[in-house]
């Protein structure tokens, strides 16, 4: 079941990638966003007050065009990461698929899909009993 259990933790690695390669989007988004933003929009300090307050303070284009592409970058690095990836778990599915005996199935459907073993017993057409008792013993 060490298959079984190899893929689980490349789908777990796979959505931590994912989630990072939407963060890296949304922020290169901000960036042009702010870029993008109209000149009207940007505030002043006002030093009427005793405490100075508005105002942000920017990065000038060169910082931004550095961090802009530093960011491209990261992004293209993990998508040809998450392509590799994406390869390497379709190859370990087609292998499990292929793997003979009932219980590569269950352990299958059960870590991997999430599927109950009700589920996966009327999937199998075995008896609910019958896959409970595999899945112990394998578990045990």
């Amino acid at each position: 079941m060490e298959v079984v259990k190899c893929y689980e933790k490349l789908c777990r690695e796979i959505e931590n990638y994912e989630t990072r390669l939407e963060s890296l989007i949304a922020q290169k988004e901000g960036i042009m966003k702010r870029w993008l933003k109209p000149l009207g929009d940007i505030q002043g300090i006002d030093y009427t007050r005793t405490r100075v307050q508005g105002g942000r303070q920017r990065l000038d284009m060169e910082e931004e065009l550095f961090r802009l592409g530093e960011t491209e970058k990261n992004i293209e690095k993990y998508q040809a990461l998450l392509e590799k990836l994406h390869g390497s778990l379709s190859r370990m599915k087609e292998q499990i698929d292929e793997m003979k005996g009932l219980e590569y199935k269950i352990s299958f459907m059960k870590r991997v899909e999430g599927k109950s073993l009700l589920v996966i017993s009327e999937e199998l057409n075995y008896s609910y009993g019958y896959i409970r008792k595999l899945s112990s013993e394998m578990s045990g």
